[in-house]
This record gives C-alpha cells, sequence and structure tokens, in this order.
C-alpha cells in the first residue's frame, strides 16, 4: 500500500481556496472548486486546475509546474449611468489587484513542516473575455488570472 499525498486538491486548490476566502470574507465573495461557471450574486471567485507539467526529476522525488485558473466574478444589477459602469470596472480591476497581490504575498506556502507550493506566480491576467457559459448572464464582469506553482511530489 502507498502513502498518498492529496497533492493537486489538498495542497495547492483547497489551500488557495482557503487563503483567497479569508482575504476576500468581508465582501461576501463565494469562493469555489470547478471547471464550470456558476452564477452567483455580488463578488465569487472559481479555481481550477488546468494543467500539471514534471519540471525535475529527482532522486526522492519529483517537481511539477501547476498551473490554476482563478476566475474573479462581479455581478451587479445593470448600471444606467457611465458613473455606475466606471464605478462596477474599478471595482474589477481593485479586486483583480487585491487578488494578485495576495497571491504574491503567499506565493511560497508552508503549514508547519509541510510545504504546500512554492515559486508562485501570476503568469497573466485577461479582462472580460468571458467563456459561452459566462455571455449570457447579464452584467457579469470577470478577470482571469493564471496562478503557476511548484510543488514537489512523491517525496521518499
Amino acid at each position: 500500500m502507498i502513502t498518498f499525498t492529496d497533492t493537486y486538491y489538498t495542497r495547492v486548490l483547497k489551500t488557495l481556496k482557503d487563503v483567497i476566502h479569508n482575504e476576500f470574507s468581508e465582501n461576501k465573495a463565494y469562493v469555489y472548486i470547478n471547471d464550470e461557471f456558476k452564477e452567483f450574486k455580488g463578488v465569487s471567485i472559481r479555481l481550477f486546475l488546468n494543467d500539471s507539467t514534471l519540471v525535475e526529476r529527482l532522486n526522492n522525488g519529483d517537481v511539477y509546474e501547476v498551473s490554476i485558473e482563478i476566475s474573479y466574478y462581479l455581478n451587479y444589477p445593470e448600471s444606467n449611468t457611465s458613473n455606475d459602469k466606471e464605478d462596477v470596472i474599478e471595482k474589477l480591476l481593485v479586486g483583480t489587484d487585491r487578488l494578485q497581490q495576495l497571491l504574491f504575498t503567499n506565493r511560497n506556502y508552508t503549514s508547519g513542516s509541510d510545504r504546500h507550493f512554492f515559486n508562485g506566480t501570476i503568469d497573466n491576467i485577461v479582462v472580460n473575455s468571458k467563456t459561452s457559459d459566462e455571455t449570457n448572464i447579464d452584467n457579469l464582469q470577470v478577470s482571469r488570472l493564471n496562478f503557476t506553482c511548484q510543488v514537489a511530489m512523491n517525496l521518499t
């Protein structure tokens, strides 16, 4: 029987979810892990594993680079004035910047003696490029951050 460590879900996705939830709790942001968009009012943040690539094979384990898509959503009632629309865009960009700074601060995440992930970076940010399931939602604003980090796996 192998000794199993759930790397992708527990050490990376769940850790990121908890860190983001703690930061955005006053906004009542709903933070979830899923490959599909779920409609919520206000602020929601979706995380999903894009891919994992072997970076280095060591004598005692492997190092993988993991890519996580983080989608930051704002879903507010329709704005009628240009000032209202500018306020929504400002909230989207300020929230995106806050999320980017949070990920930078936590780019090397360790809990006790367990190193969850390291060398985390934001590779790119795309604003208001919607997927097919998001385009039909009126007043939905979205920014996507690609967070890449490394994890050590199969260490003996």
